[in-house]
């Protein structure tokens, strides 16, 4: 008997819990926010003038969301435990029985396989960046963890390990549950509007970032389906925003136009690359 038949919850269930998540989460991280402001400009003297320093507020809005994630997490994992038997969502059934896993050896050897794709595709930004006309954005090592490791896995597990997962159990097939949570995912990430120290001229950037989340988290879907595991997409997920979006600005650098055609050969075979081992890896 499969996961679907074992754990198959009723489609307006499935609706209105996959509806619950991404919001509760995204009134959990405005919560978090919205307490790390009060706290880092409580005894700030000149308080307009560290509004605008995002990078000091965002990493003491890190160390806020560090403790207060853990009880979210716990809060969502609780609440499926104690509603499961009542919607046919058994936790344990779904997530760590043998007949609803892939063997732990092809789980760490698709979870080697997504990333060695995933860095095919950013070809042409490596070689831009390890021939240094191109660096990583600087954080803090306490950004870094937060942002590129901690932030990624947290955001996997509600978005696909615990959406994705309760739309195909509720019947809807992979496609239409990654659309959700992809859409879901997209949107949550306009939410920046609001952050303290936004200013208007982002937004046709924040447009941008809403679309590309959307069908990065389509890319995320792949890997968590295809690998069976979270740490799969939550490892890619935590590459990307490190690498962050592929940057073009070699055109603007006055280097030889040799290198420029060599850097373009990357990125177009890069991309090539990854949509050809997609394909076959699907």
């Amino acid at each position: 008997m499969n996961e679907l038949n074992k754990n198959q919850v009723p489609k307006s269930v499935a609706i209105i819990l996959s509806i619950f998540i991404p919001i509760s989460f995204v009134i959990f991280v405005e919560k978090v926010k919205s307490i790390a402001k009060s706290r880092l400009l409580k005894n700030n003297q000149d308080k307009e003038k560290y509004i605008f320093r995002g990078d000091l507020y965002r990493e003491g809005e890190l160390k806020v969301f560090l403790p207060f994630s853990f009880i979210y997490l716990i809060f969502i994992t609780l609440l499926f435990i104690i509603i499961g038997p009542y919607i046919n969502f058994n936790i344990f059934e779904v997530y760590f029985s043998k007949e609803n896993n892939k063997p732990l050896l092809e789980k760490i050897s698709k979870t080697i396989l997504v990333q060695i794709i995933n860095l095919i595709l950013y070809t042409g930004l490596l070689i831009q960046i390890f021939s240094g006309i191109e660096n990583i954005y600087p954080k803090t090592p306490f950004c870094i963890f937060m942002e590129n490791m901690y932030g990624p896995f947290i955001e996997e597990f509600v978005y696909r390990g615990f959406l994705f997962t309760l739309l195909k159990c509720g019947g809807f097939n992979g496609y239409l549950s990654a659309i959700f949570s992809s859409l879901t995912f997209s949107l949550s990430h306009f939410r920046h509007v609001f952050d303290i120290y936004f200013n208007k001229s982002y937004l046709p950037k924040l447009y941008f970032q809403s679309l590309y989340t959307l069908l990065f988290g389509f890319y995320t879907c792949y890997a968590y389906n295809y690998s069976g595991t979270i740490l799969a997409p939550s490892i890619l997920h935590g590459v990307c925003n490190t690498l962050q979006f592929p940057r073009f600005h070699y055109l603007k650098y006055n280097i030889s136009k040799q290198f420029k055609t060599f850097i373009s050969i990357g990125y177009i075979l890069g991309i090539i690359g990854w949509i050809i081992l997609i394909v076959i890896f699907h």
